[in-house]
C-alpha cells in the first residue's frame, strides 16, 4: 500500500505531514482508484483532507465528515465556520452527540424552528430537552405527524391524552400505565373493538356496556364486568357491521371471535352468525351448535387457511364422523408438513 495512503486510513496526521513536507505524490492511486484526498474523504479523514487540500475545505466539507471529525475529536464544535454550521449539520450533529445542544446557535435551538426540524427529521425528538418538548405549545402541532413511539418516556399524562384526542391510533403505543378512564372512554367511543386493548382494571360494566353498543368482542369482557344485557347489544353491533349476512360483499366480513361466541348463549347462535365466526376463526367451530355442523360450515373452518398437522386434527376432531371424509375432500386448504410429522392420523 502506498505510504501516504497508509498513513491516511491509519489516522495518523503527523506521518501525513510528514510525507507531504517529503514531496509524496497525491496523486498516485489507490487499487479502489482513489488518489490521497479521495482516499481522505472515503475515510472521512477531515483532518487528512485539510493537509491534502487546505484549510478552504472546512468551509465546504460534508456533514457526514465535519460529525465524523466531532466524534473522534478532531475539531471542536467552535472550530465549525459560522456559515457552516446549517440546520441540516445541527440536525447531524445533535444524532452524534446530544450534549452539543446547549453550544448550537441560539437561532436554531428556537422552538419554531426545532419544530420544522423535528418534521424533518423525527429522531431528534428523543435528544431534545424534556422540558422543552412536554411543552403543550410544542407538542400539540407535532403528533399529527409524529406519533407517540417518537417521544422519549415517560410520557406526561397530558401529551397521551391529547395525541388519543387527535387520533386513537396512537392506542398502539400505550401501556398499561399509560391507560386512564378518560383515555378509554375515548378510545371505546371511537372503537368498541378497542376493548381488548384497555387493561382489564378499566374494563368496569359501564365501559364494557358502552364498547357492545360500539362493537361485539364480548370476548374482551371481564368475568366481573359480565351481564346477561351485553349479548343483545354485541350481536345488535354485529347486524349493523353486516355480521348477520353471509357473503356481503366488499371483501371484509363481520364476525364474532371464538371467545365471543363462546358467550353467546346456543338459541342466540344463528346459522349465519356461527358461519361467519368459524370463516374468521376455525377455533369458532368448537362452540357451533351440533345442528349447525354441516359439511358447508365445516369446509368454511379448513378452507384457505394454511395449517400444520396438529391444527388440521384440532378442526377435524369437531367435525362430525360422518361428514369428516366429505369435508376433507371439499376443502381446499395447505398442509404444512412439520418434522417428524405422521399424515396418517387416527381420530378415533
Amino acid at each position: 500500500m502506498n505510504p501516504l495512503h497508509q498513513a491516511i486510513i491509519k489516522r495518523d496526521q503527523a506521518r501525513v505531514a510528514e510525507l507531504l513536507a517529503q514531496g509524496a505524490d497525491t496523486g498516485v492511486l489507490s487499487r479502489n482508484g482513489r488518489n490521497a484526498f479521495e482516499v481522505a474523504e472515503f475515510t472521512e479523514n477531515l483532518p487528512a483532507m485539510v493537509l491534502l487540500a487546505g484549510p478552504d475545505i472546512l468551509h465546504t466539507a460534508a456533514d457526514n465528515l465535519w460529525c465524523a471529525a466531532i466524534r473522534r475529536g478532531d475539531y471542536g464544535l467552535a472550530d465549525i465556520p459560522p456559515a457552516r454550521l446549517n440546520d441540516a449539520l445541527c440536525d447531524a450533529l445533535l444524532l452524534v452527540d446530544s450534549q452539543l445542544w446547549s453550544a448550537l446557535p441560539e437561532t436554531y435551538r428556537q422552538p419554531a424552528n426545532l419544530q420544522t426540524r423535528c418534521l424533518k427529521q423525527p429522531a431528534l425528538v428523543k435528544l431534545l430537552p424534556h422540558d422543552l418538548i412536554f411543552q403543550p405549545e410544542f407538542y400539540q402541532p407535532l403528533l399529527t405527524e409524529l406519533k407517540l413511539s417518537h417521544w422519549p418516556r415517560p410520557w406526561p399524562a397530558a401529551l397521551v391524552a391529547t395525541a388519543i384526542e387527535l387520533d386513537v391510533n396512537h392506542h398502539y403505543y400505550l401501556q398499561d400505565g399509560d391507560y386512564t378512564p378518560a383515555i378509554a372512554q375515548r378510545l371505546i367511543a371511537s372503537d368498541g373493538s378497542l376493548l381488548y386493548c384497555i387493561p382489564e382494571a378499566l374494563r368496569d360494566a359501564d365501559l364494557c356496556r358502552l364498547a357492545m353498543t360500539r362493537g361485539y368482542d364480548l370476548g374482551a369482557v371481564p368475568a366481573a364486568a359480565w351481564s346477561d344485557e351485553l349479548v343483545p347489544l354485541a350481536l345488535a353491533s354485529l347486524a349493523r357491521a353486516g355480521g348477520g349476512v353471509v357473503g356481503r360483499p366488499g371483501g371484509w366480513q363481520a364476525s364474532l371471535s371464538a371467545d365471543s361466541l363462546a358467550r353467546v348463549p346456543e338459541p342466540l347462535r344463528s346459522y349465519e352468525i356461527c358461519l361467519n365466526a368459524v370463516t374468521s376463526n376455525y377455533q369458532a367451530l368448537a362452540w357451533v351448535p351440533q345442528q349447525y355442523r354441516d359439511v358447508a360450515m365445516c369446509v368454511a373452518a379448513l378452507e384457505g387457511r394454511e395449517l400444520i398437522g396438529m391444527q388440521i386434527i384440532e378442526i377435524l376432531e369437531q367435525v362430525p364422523e360422518a361428514i369428516r371424509t366429505t369435508v376433507e375432500q371439499q376443502a381446499n386448504f395447505t398442509h404444512h408438513i412439520q418434522p417428524g410429522e405422521y399424515e396418517d392420523w387416527d381420530l378415533e
